[in-house]
Order: structure tokens, then sequence, then C-alpha cells
């Protein structure tokens, strides 16, 4: 998931699509998704870290990273405990 949050991030930078709508529409994804994952690209890199390790909180399921994603402060220390890691 992280690696393609990256991917869809970078080739939204890229200008190979215009938007977010016209990248969804391409790749035949709801814009929600989409957006949630991009939001991903900007997690702090120790939490990328451990995520790809999997030493993450055990409560921290795909799932739920998506849908928190919609609230990710933009504070790397504040991201660690809003996503329940260890402070």
């Amino acid at each position: 998931m992280v690696t393609e949050a990256f991917a869809l991030r970078n080739h939204l930078l890229s200008g190979s699509d215009d938007s977010i709508e016209a990248m969804s529409g391409r790749l035949a994804m709801n814009k929600c998704q989409v957006t949630s994952l991009i939001r991903l690209s900007h997690l702090a890199l120790e939490i990328l870290g451990a995520l790809l390790a999997g030493r993450h909180p055990i409560e921290l399921t795909p799932t739920r990273l998506l849908r928190l994603s919609k609230n990710l402060p933009h504070d790397w220390k504040e991201q660690r405990r809003f996503l329940g890691f260890a402070a």
C-alpha cells in the first residue's frame, strides 16, 4: 500500500494526469481512495519504516490507516501519536 501511495503521488507530480479526478478515472479507482493513498506518501519517515518492517501497532490495519489518512496531522510527532505509535 505504501509503495502504491508513492507511485500514485509520483505519477500525479509528473503531470501525466491533470488532476486526481483524471487519475482516478484512468485507473478506474474511487477518487477518495486515490486521495487517501496519496496522503500516505506524506507519512513521517520513521512511520513508513515501521510499516514496511511490520513494526506498527497491531490495530493499525491497512483499512484503518486509509481511513485515518483523512485527518492525518502534518507534524510528524503528531502523526506518531495519532496513529498509535509509542511516544
